[in-house]
């Protein structure tokens, strides 16, 4: 199902076969016009590409369900891409089956999340920290905790972004104290935005968390100009300006 701002129902579709052992998953495309679905009918997978609006299929091909490669983001409707991660770092496939190897660093071999920004730049979160990674030039920049540290005592969170632009950020903890990039660092999360474009850390703030169970959320608004944190009691929103 699709909707508007208001909550009112743009389009719905149900998506056949589906059962427990047929899953389907589904992704907003960064631009936000169309919509990413991956689906396990038994040993297969295929991925489809559908429009926002009318929830059409724009493009369907076969996906890779092998236990070294899982499908992590997708990249704006010109390029229709999936991003994978193997043992030779993170790969980039086309919708017509073309493969690159688009970061070989050694933190992008270790299956952490990825996160599509644009056409162009892809998130790292891993154990040791952040980077950015371009398609076209690999790992740009990078953000960790140092070879002196333990990664155990550390925690990245998963990387939120605006719908367009560059900005993205993400939560972190630390069982010491600390200081990540500047910013004091410990057991409560601690949300840090940033640009792609730019390593220069935009903004960050703790979380109260008020929630027994520890529930927490954050997200950037469509334009990248504020932040919303939902620390299990009260919601907050942010200026980034």
């Amino acid at each position: 199902m699709t909707y508007d701002h208001d909550v009112n129902l743009i389009n719905q579709e149900k998506l056949e076969p589906s059962s427990s052992t047929g899953p389907w998953s589904v992704q907003s495309v960064a631009g936000g016009t169309q919509i990413f679905l991956r689906h396990e009918p038994g040993p297969a997978m295929t991925y489809e590409w559908r429009a926002s609006d009318t929830l059409q299929v724009l493009r369907k091909t076969p996906g890779y369900r092998d236990r070294l490669f899982h499908p992590q983001a997708v990249v704006t409707p010109g390029e229709n891409a999936v991003f994978i991660w193997g043992s030779s770092g993170i790969e980039m496939i086309t919708s017509v089956q073309h493969m690159k190897i688009i970061c070989d660093d050694l933190s992008c071999r270790e299956n952490a999340p990825v996160h599509v920004l644009g056409s162009r730049y892809i998130v790292l979160s891993g154990r040791t920290g952040i980077g950015v990674i371009d398609i076209d030039h690999g790992l740009i920049w990078s953000k960790t905790i140092g070879p002196d540290r333990d990664p155990s005592d550390f925690q990245f969170g998963d990387t939120v972004s605006s719908l367009s632009g560059t900005g993205f950020g993400f939560w972190m903890t630390s069982d010491r104290k600390t200081l990540f990039d500047g910013v004091k660092v410990h057991q409560s999360p601690v949300v840090l935005v940033y640009d792609a474009t730019n390593p220069r850390i935009l903004w960050s703030t703790p979380i109260s968390i008020q929630s027994q169970i520890g529930d927490f959320n954050i997200a950037l608004s469509p334009d990248g100009k504020h932040v919303a944190i939902f620390n299990g009691a009260t919601l907050t929103l942010y200026g980034l300006d």
